[in-house]
């Protein structure tokens, strides 16, 4: 399964300010190999 993401330039600003956590570092999660999806 292939996904694209889109996210707002300052969003993801904000949200690695607050939570030190990258968009493209948090998407990753859906491409693992040990994902597991119900």
């Amino acid at each position: 399964m292939q996904y694209n993401f889109e996210w707002d330039p300052a969003k993801a600003k904000a949200n690695y300010r607050k939570d030190r956590v990258r968009f493209e570092r948090a998407a990753e999660v859906f491409t693992d190999e040990l994902m597991l999806s119900l």
